[in-house]
């Protein structure tokens, strides 16, 4: 399991299957307040992760929970298995302001680092042009 940094001000929790995906998912949604920790679980939790992540859930000073896993069934299943884990969490300490997100990449068997790596072929493909006034300024990238 990897987790980003804890700020005691964090409001939001991005859980994903790997740290490169977590990664992607920061460049892909970044937080300009950088309140958000980000954690993975490395595939499918074993016990003793789903109590780290549920200790996690009980400390976030914030509120959301996203579950931002690959687009396939192992990636539904683990929202479930999260969904789970914060009603617990929820009955258990009675918060009642807790909010799960699930976001999963559009594409079908896709993770966030391929989102990212995807959109990064896409930028590096672009032609751009840049018009100021009079002058003209043709940028290309790639």
């Amino acid at each position: 399991m990897w987790f980003s940094r804890v700020q005691s001000d964090d409001r939001r929790l991005v859980l994903t299957e790997s740290a490169i995906d977590a990664l992607s998912y920061a460049a892909l949604f970044p937080d300009v307040e950088d309140r958000t920790r980000y954690a993975s679980l490395g595939g499918r939790p074993s016990a003793r992760q789903m109590g780290l992540v549920q200790a996690t859930i009980a400390r976030l000073p914030g509120t959301e929970i996203v579950a931002a896993f690959d687009a396939d069934d192992a990636g539904r299943k683990l929202v479930e298995v999260i969904r789970e884990a914060v009603t617990s969490v929820a009955s258990r300490t009675g918060r009642s302001d807790l909010i799960l997100k699930a976001q999963l990449p559009t594409i079908e068997q896709e993770d966030w680092n391929q989102v990212l790596q995807n959109a990064v072929l896409i930028l590096h493909n672009t032609d751009l042009t840049i018009t100021t006034g009079l002058d003209q300024i043709g940028l290309e990238i790639g």
